[in-house]
């Protein structure tokens, strides 16, 4: 029987990102106490007929899942832990965005058995990032990667967005210098969608930004794999994200990867992958926002 993967959502942010269009709210301790609780009932209330597949991965998504409180993740971890048979080396990952975790909560989660840390830089342009709605600076991403190092985590996932309104491929080639710098073990590059319905799509629409360039996105795309053949080949993971899946697989380097989203990618392929190539046209974004 091969192992199963398990997928926490976490609603909760401490903002809402002008391109997102996922199942989130604005974070309240009250709400997310009770969320908690809420969860780990129905994670206990879990049956399945026949044996349980063995756990090799669990994955905390969002939402801003590292807006729990450490106590909150631990409680839910050990749930999992008893419900199911969950394998000794598990990859346990936490979606984080930068600026939403001390030092004294990455250790605390750290110790309840998260491993694994992906958080969404998106860009190192100030700029950017305020026109995105996102709610750090450039400066809390990086000390977010060094206080993850400190507190002994050696899997760290980084994300990047590419194609933005009003991005150059020059400022798009420092983003990537700026990622590779702090040498993650994956990074994933995203090129975005604008969704109808997000500020975002509002905001062009009223002509506050400027139309995403489908010509300026190619160009970084083209980047994207030039540095993958060069500097990029340093990670242990890189690879190119397309429509929330990997459609791309010889654009990526395998060793430290996602057990959960190769597992995804899997199941998409056996049932059409020939949609998934058709939806990547204009390639989409997915990740922590």
């Amino acid at each position: 029987m091969n192992p199963a993967g398990i997928y926490l959502h976490i609603p909760f942010c401490r903002s809402r990102c002008s391109y997102c269009d996922f199942a989130t709210d604005i974070y309240d301790a009250a709400l997310a106490d009770r969320y908690t609780a809420a969860l780990i009932k129905e994670i206990d209330a879990w049956r399945n007929e026949g044996d349980l597949p063995e756990v090799d991965t669990i994955y905390f998504g969002g939402g801003t899942p590292s807006l729990l409180a450490p106590a909150q993740a631990t409680r839910i971890l050990e749930c999992v832990r008893a419900r199911f048979r969950v394998q000794p080396g598990a990859e346990v990952t936490m979606e984080m965005n930068p600026g939403t975790v001390t030092p004294q909560a990455l250790a605390e989660l750290r110790r309840a058995g998260i491993n694994r840390a992906s958080f969404g830089a998106q860009t190192f342009d100030d700029q950017e990032l305020r026109r995105l709605g996102r709610s750090h600076t450039a400066a809390d991403a990086r000390r977010t990667l060094r206080d993850l190092r400190a507190a002994n985590y050696e899997n760290i996932n980084l994300d990047l967005i590419a194609g933005l309104p009003g991005q150059t491929r020059d400022a798009w080639a420092r983003n990537l210098d700026a990622a590779l710098e702090l040498r993650p073990e994956h990074l994933s590059l995203y090129l975005l969608e604008v969704h109808e319905g997000t500020p975002l799509a509002s905001q062009i629409r009223r002509g506050v930004q400027p139309q995403p360039s489908d010509d300026a996105a190619v160009e970084m795309y083209q980047l994207m794999l030039r540095r993958r053949r060069g500097r990029l080949r340093a990670l242990r993971n890189f690879q190119l994200l397309f429509a929330g899946t990997r459609v791309a697989p010889q654009h990526k380097i395998l060793d430290r990867r996602s057990r959960l989203r190769l597992r995804l990618l899997r199941a998409l392929f056996r049932r059409s992958p020939r949609a998934l190539v058709k939806r990547a046209r204009r390639p989409a974004l997915r990740g922590p926002c």
